[in-house]
């Protein structure tokens, strides 16, 4: 585990638990291709012009992540940030404080959240990521049933 990425996700609002390889049958790199291949569609845009936008991403995140079942009954779930090196890190197992801030927290620029979530189990993802248009919310369910 990196130290700068345990800083990020605690100051983010996050307890680092440990780490693991795979979300299910799914390593961060092969769930990050998902997220950023040509042809993905979002299932949320959120106006990165408009005041407020980054509290929008974190409550509209939790929502999805909370329907698609990535965060569990305990309040964990796996979360891949962006980053040099991320499709080569582990998966961070974290449990959620009383106050998440992923967006503001998890950005490689100011203003532009990228990060990926996972349930425990690998069950589904949603990621984030700062698109031209705004910032788009990707939900894939059966992660590994999609890799090629």
């Amino acid at each position: 585990m990196t130290s700068d990425a345990a800083e990020k996700l605690t100051i983010a609002g996050l307890t680092v638990i440990g780490t693991v390889d795979k979300a299910g049958e799914v390593q961060t790199m092969e769930a990050w291709q998902l997220i950023i291949r040509g042809g993905v569609v979002p299932d949320m845009v959120i106006d990165d012009e408009k005041e407020g936008y980054l509290d929008e991403v974190n409550t509209k995140w939790l929502d999805l992540a909370r329907s698609a079942g990535i965060v569990a009954e305990d309040s964990t779930f796996l979360i891949s940030p962006s980053g040099t090196g991320a499709w080569g890190d582990p998966w961070y197992q974290v449990r959620m404080g009383r106050t998440v801030k992923l967006a503001e927290n998890l950005a490689p620029d100011p203003g532009e959240p990228e990060f990926l979530t996972s349930a425990n189990d690998g069950s589904g993802l949603v990621g984030v990521t700062a698109e031209e248009d705004g910032i788009w919310l990707i939900v894939i369910d059966r992660p590994a049933s999609k890799i090629h």
